[in-house]
């Protein structure tokens, strides 16, 4: 986060362990840091809600104090109120390989 210029509108947060993400989520969450007034974008589907993040600027300073295994969850619970929800048909947001098995499934 130290490389993000103050310049920015925002920043996306993407997990190296989740290949399927497509462009068309990452362009959705662009737009919306770009134009929506709320401070962190979340993609979801059939209400789950999956990865990768979005956030304005403004929320880079919470998101550097997070320790721990606490995670960005953490400023998302805490902040549901700055949250917009961005449908998306992609089950891509919610593939997550940790394991060998899950290449396949």
């Amino acid at each position: 986060m130290k490389k993000i210029s103050k310049k920015s509108d925002g920043f996306i947060i993407v997990q190296a362990d989740m290949p399927e993400i497509g462009k068309n989520i990452l362009n959705k969450l662009y737009k919306e840091i770009k134009t929506n007034k709320k401070e962190i974008f979340v993609p979801r589907k059939n209400n789950k809600i999956g990865n990768p993040i979005g956030f304005k600027l403004s929320m880079i300073n919470q998101l550097k104090k997070i320790s721990g295994n606490r995670g960005a969850k953490f400023i998302i619970k805490r902040n549901r109120s700055k949250i917009k929800y961005i449908r998306t048909k992609s089950l891509g947001i919610f593939k997550d390989i940790d394991l060998i098995k899950d290449f396949n499934s």
